[in-house]
């Protein structure tokens, strides 16, 4: 993992003259072309990882060597110094995670120099990161209600997670049993399990997701269910009404046939 502290500004990195490149028909097969996402979004001060891929043109692909240094820029003489390379230049993947981000709405461009004649600026496909001052609420996935006493209950807690290498941490509140959490892709995902109780009923369960910002900062959401438990006894009551039921009209309509049709 590269970590970039560069204090160049651009003005000083010639960019590569395309005069004779497949741009302008040459005839080349490949081409200059970096691929990302249009957007992306972070909580102020965190952290965000942009997907990044990149071709050139063929006839510099020799000249993709270890060496070779990526640059973000957000002007055409502005570095971005607080970034680190996650993939490999080599292999053409130049995902990058920016860190403590705080401007809003900035569109960054990529830029590779191999110190060599691969040099250039991808400027036609650029990423804006978006800060929120608020991260999204959790979305909590409940158990199909009614809920009788003795059963095992699930609940899922999903919070969004804006920065991969600070991912948010979810409780929650009151722990009533065994939690489990799992990262995956930009979601951070809580399961709580317990065994239903009456002394449960009504009361509320809350999961909150904490985002820990680099700086010190600390940033809280949570969402709230309220649990309903029904009673054993009550549920089995609930079931003899209906059968109760069911039995007396099956009853009454036996009864109509035989005295209408002896």
């Amino acid at each position: 993992m590269l970590h970039l502290n560069i204090l160049s500004v651009c003005a000083s990195i010639e960019p590569l003259d395309l005069s004779t490149s497949c741009f302008k028909g040459a005839g080349c097969i490949g081409k200059f072309e970096a691929l990302m996402p249009a957007s992306v979004m972070t909580l102020s001060g965190s952290c965000v990882t942009v997907p990044c891929s990149f071709t050139v043109e063929d006839q510099y692909k020799v000249n993709l060597l270890p060496g070779c240094i990526p640059i973000w820029k957000k002007s055409e003489t502005t570095i971005i110094t607080t970034t680190t390379l996650r993939g490999n230049l080599t292999a053409y993947n130049c995902t990058t995670t920016f860190n403590d981000v705080l401007e809003d709405n900035v569109p960054y461009q990529f830029r590779i120099d191999c110190g060599n004649p691969l040099k250039y600026n991808f400027k036609v496909k650029q990423v804006t990161i978006q800060i929120k001052v608020d991260p999204d609420a959790p979305r909590l996935t409940t158990p199909k209600e009614p809920v009788v006493e003795g059963t095992p209950v699930e609940l899922g807690c999903s919070a969004p997670s804006y920065c991969d290498t600070h991912p948010p941490t979810v409780t929650w509140t009151p722990s009533l049993g065994v939690s489990t959490q799992l990262q995956q892709n930009d979601t951070v995902t809580s399961t709580l399990t317990f065994n239903a109780s009456h002394f449960h009923h009504g009361n509320n369960v809350s999961c909150t997701a904490a985002y820990y910002i680099p700086s010190g900062n600390k940033t809280e959401t949570s969402t709230r269910y309220q649990l309903s438990i029904l009673c054993e006894s009550m549920f089995y009551l609930f079931n003899e009404k209906y059968i109760l039921s069911f039995v007396f009209f099956f009853i009454l309509i036996f009864s109509v046939n035989i005295h209408f049709f002896p």
